[in-house]
């Protein structure tokens, strides 16, 4: 933990100036890891012990079944929803998955009136792996998913802020490097720091284009783009 590093101090010192004042903020970050809710506690802790303890992450429903997973899905915030990968794997499932995720986003939904929540999710919708270089590429986001909780924010009277938010975990548990729907992978762990970067406020308001799909795409591009570049500095630390 001594060689761990939280940037972005400024932001996060906003960030739960706004918890304080009821309004909500999610975090549009990249995934690396099983263990990446701990890891964020482990960094802000010392910084808001209360935010630590409070912040809801979305996850995927492996979270629940995964062997590996299912221990650190413990002691969490956790809303569940199944990824337009598994949705329909086995199909006879994908009606019963579809109401689930309805379910999930009305909840969400009831948090962001509440206020003052902190939610974190991310849009690529799985983990950043290794290039052929060997170097750690941040996994594109998915527009549908950043737009969805755009959308939901704006059912609400409360006001609700986005930030990026880079995570570099990587090595204390990489992922396989292929992609399996199956469960039943090698996994290896050691011991490393780990860093995360809180980016500047985004302006949702601030992207234009001839129609709301062109819009959808510039705005997670450039969620990605910040939350890339921040992880650049993570990765050179």
């Amino acid at each position: 933990m001594e060689k761990s590093k939280i940037l972005g101090e400024s932001n996060l010192e906003q960030l739960l100036s706004q918890i304080q004042a009821k309004e909500n903020v999610i975090l549009f970050g990249n995934h690396q890891i099983e263990p990446d809710p701990q890891a964020i506690s482990l960094l802000i802790e010392q910084k808001s012990p209360q935010l630590a303890f409070n912040m809801i992450f979305i996850a995927g429903h492996r979270v629940t079944t995964d062997p590996l997973a299912v221990p650190f899905s413990r002691g969490r915030n956790l809303i569940c929803i199944y990824s337009k990968r598994y949705v329909e794997i086995p199909p006879e499932l994908k009606k019963e998955k579809l109401l689930h995720n309805q379910k999930a986003m009305h909840k969400i939904v009831q948090l962001l009136e509440e206020g003052g929540n902190c939610i974190y999710l991310a849009p690529s919708g799985g983990r950043d792996r290794k290039n052929e270089q060997g170097q750690i590429e941040v996994a594109p986001f998915d527009p549908d998913s950043t737009e969805m909780f755009w959308l939901l924010s704006k059912k609400t009277e409360r006001k609700t802020h986005f930030y990026p938010l880079s995570l570099y975990t990587y090595p204390l548990l990489p992922p396989p490097q292929i992609i399996k729907k199956t469960l039943g992978e090698s996994r290896y762990t050691t011991t490393t720091p780990i860093h995360l970067y809180i980016g500047n406020e985004i302006d949702m308001h601030s992207f234009h284009g001839k129609d709301r799909k062109e819009i959808r795409i510039q705005r997670s591009n450039y969620i990605w783009e910040q939350v890339k570049e921040n992880f650049k500095t993570l990765d050179n630390i």
